[in-house]
C-alpha cells in the first residue's frame, strides 16, 4: 500500500511538473514570437439611398413632385418639398465627406503601422506563411479602401432637384431666390439653353433687366434661331423702356410665326406702354384667340381694361387669369385695386393677403392690406402693414402721409402719438418738396403748436389750493382744425403685367 502509494505520488508530481515546463515553452514561445500585422480599419458604413440618392432627400423629392401634379399646383408645398429634398441631400453628402476625410487619416496612421511592422520582423517573416498571408491581405484591403474613398460619395450637383427648386422659387413670385438658384446651375456647367432662358427671366422680373438681356444674348448666340430668346429680349427691352428694339425683336418672331402668342402679348404690351390701348386690347384678344388659356393675355386684358377705367371687365379677365393660373401675382394685385376703387375692402384685402401668404414681405401686397385695414377702420391693423411695407421701401409718399394722419387722428392711445406723427410728416415734406403755399405745412405747423401748448401746460405749476388764482387774459386758441377728409387708399400704380414668355424650366418628374 505504502509503494502503491508512493508511485501514485511520484506520477501525479511527474504530470505537474511536466505541464508547467508545457506553460513555460508556451510563454517563451509567444514573448519570441511575432505578432499579427495591424487590422485595416473598417471602412464608413453607408447611409441608405434609393435608386443612388440619399433616401431621405429621395422622399422629400418625390413628395415635391406629386405637389406640382396637383390640380392647380400646390407650388407652395412643392418649394418646401425641393427645399427639404437639397438640404438632405447636403448633409448627407457632407456627412459622407467628413467621413471619409476621416477615414484617410485612418488609413494614412495604419499605413504607417503596417510599414513599421515589416520594418521590425520583416527578416522573420520567411519561416512565417500565415503572418505573410495576413500582410498580403492587410496591404490589400488598404489600397481597396485607398481606391474607394472618393466612390460612393453623392454627386455636388442634384440637378433634378436644384432645377425644380428655382422653378417653384419663380412660380411663387421669389424671382431673387429663383435667380440664385438657376446661377448655381449654371456656375456647375449644367448647359441648358432653357435653364439660362429661366436665370434670364428671373433676373428680368426682380428688375435686373440690363444683366437679363445678357443671358437672353448668350442663347440667342448659342442658337440664332432661338424664338424665346427674341421674346425675352424684346421683354427686357420693354422693361428698360427702349420701345424701337422692343418692337424689332417682336416683329423678327412674328414674320417667323405670325400666331406666335408670347410675342403678341408683347405687342400689346408695347402699344399699352405706349398708352394705344385700342390696339393693346386687339392684340390681347387676339393672343387669347389662339391659345384660350393662356392667363397671362387674359391678365393684360384685364390691366387695359383697369387703365381705361371699364372696371367691370377688368374684374372679369382678372378672374379668368387667376383661374387658370392661381399663382399670377399680378392679376390678383390688379383685382385688389380693383375692389378698393369700389370700397370693396373686404374682397380686396383676401387678394392681398393670398399674395402675401406666398411672399410675406410682397410690398404692393403690403399697402394694399394696410389699405384696406384703414377703410375698414382696423387702423392698427393698418399701421402694422404700412410700418412692414416701409422696410422694403421707405420712399413712398404717400404711405409716410397716410402714417402721419393715422397716428395724428386715430393713435391717441399712445402717449406719443402726435411726435410720431409729426416725424411722419417731416419726412413727407422732405421727399415730396410741397410748395410753401400748401396746406400741409399749415398742418403740421399746427399740429407741432398744440405739442408745445400740451408740454407748456404740463410743466406749469399749479398754485396752492387755498389761494384764489389770479385771473389771466384767455389763452390764444388754436385754429379750430377741420375734420381730415377721408382720403383715397395710399395704392401703388397698377401692378404691370409681367411680359409675356414663360422661360421657366418645367419641373423634371
Amino acid at each position: 500500500m505504502m509503494s502503491t502509494h508512493k508511485v501514485l505520488s511520484v506520477n501525479v508530481n511527474r504530470f505537474a511538473r511536466y505541464g508547467a515546463m508545457g506553460m513555460l515553452a508556451a510563454l517563451f514561445a509567444a514573448c519570441g514570437s511575432i505578432p499579427p500585422p495591424p487590422s485595416v480599419p473598417a471602412f464608413p458604413a453607408e447611409e441608405p439611398n434609393t435608386k443612388g440618392i440619399p433616401s431621405a432627400a429621395f422622399t422629400s423629392f418625390e413628395s415635391g413632385v406629386k405637389a406640382l401634379e396637383e390640380k392647380p399646383a400646390n407650388y407652395i408645398d412643392a418649394a418646401k418639398s425641393f427645399e427639404a429634398a437639397l438640404s438632405s441631400y447636403d448633409e448627407s453628402r457632407n456627412r459622407q465627406i467628413k467621413a471619409r476625410e476621416d477615414h484617410k487619416q485612418e488609413l494614412e496612421q495604419n499605413e504607417k503601422a503596417l510599414e513599421a511592422w515589416k520594418k521590425l520582423h520583416g527578416d522573420k517573416l520567411v519561416d512565417e506563411p500565415e503572418l505573410q498571408k495576413q500582410l498580403a491581405q492587410r496591404e490589400e484591403a488598404l489600397k481597396t479602401q485607398r481606391a474607394s474613398l472618393n466612390e460612393g460619395i453623392a454627386a455636388p450637383d442634384y440637378v433634378v432637384a436644384r432645377l425644380n427648386f428655382a422653378y417653384t422659387r419663380e412660380k411663387l413670385g421669389r424671382y431673387e431666390e429663383a435667380a440664385k438658384a438657376y446661377k448655381i446651375l449654371l456656375d456647375k456647367n449644367v448647359a441648358d439653353a432653357t435653364i439660362r432662358l429661366a436665370y434670364g427671366r428671373s433676373l428680368l422680373l426682380s428688375d435686373q433687366a440690363k444683366e437679363s438681356i445678357a443671358q437672353f444674348e448668350a442663347v440667342l448666340a448659342a442658337d440664332s434661331r432661338s424664338l424665346d430668346a427674341r421674346n425675352n429680349l424684346a421683354a427686357a427691352y420693354l422693361k428698360l423702356n427702349d420701345l424701337d428694339t422692343c418692337l424689332n425683336y417682336v416683329k423678327e418672331v412674328l414674320s417667323v410665326q405670325p400666331k406666335n402668342v408670347s410675342a403678341i402679348i408683347n405687342l400689346g404690351l408695347l402699344y399699352l406702354k405706349d398708352k394705344k390701348y385700342d390696339l393693346a386690347e386687339l392684340m390681347f384678344k387676339k393672343a387669347i384667340k389662339y391659345d384660350k388659356i393662356n392667363a397671362r393675355a387674359y391678365s393684360n386684358l384685364g390691366l387695359t381694361y383697369y387703365q381705361t377705367n371699364k372696371l367691370p371687365f377688368a374684374v372679369i379677365n382678372f378672374e379668368k387669369a387667376i383661374g387658370l393660373d392661381p399663382s399670377m401675382d399680378e392679376a390678383r394685385l390688379n383685382l385688389g385695386s380693383v375692389y378698393l376703387d369700389y370700397l370693396d375692402y373686404a374682397r380686396a384685402l383676401e387678394q392681398f393677403n393670398i399674395v402675401l401668404s406666398r411672399f410675406p414681405m410682397h410690398y404692393q401686397a403690403l399697402v394694399g392690406a394696410a389699405d384696406s385695414f384703414y377703410g375698414t377702420s382696423k387702423y392698427k391693423e393698418a399701421i402694422d402693414h404700412y410700418l412692414e411695407s416701409m422696410k422694403v421701401r421707405d420712399t413712398n409718399t404717400e404711405v409716410l402721409l397716410r402714417l402721419a394722419k393715422l397716428y395724428e387722428e386715430k393713435m391717441s392711445s399712445q402717449a406719443d402719438h402726435k411726435d410720431v406723427a409729426v416725424g411722419y410728416y417731416e419726412r413727407f415734406i422732405k421727399l415730396s418738396k410741397p410748395a410753401k403755399g400748401d396746406p400741409i405745412h399749415m398742418q403740421l405747423a399746427n399740429l407741432k403748436a398744440i405739442i408745445q401748448m400740451e408740454k407748456d401746460q404740463k410743466n406749469k405749476p399749479q398754485p396752492p389750493a387755498e389761494e384764489a388764482p389770479a385771473e389771466e387774459a384767455p389763452a390764444e386758441e388754436a385754429p379750430a382744425e377741420e375734420a381730415p377728409a377721408e382720403e383715397a387708399p395710399a395704392e401703388e400704380a397698377p401692378a404691370e403685367e409681367a411680359p409675356a414668355e414663360e422661360a421657366s424650366a418645367e419641373p423634371n418628374k
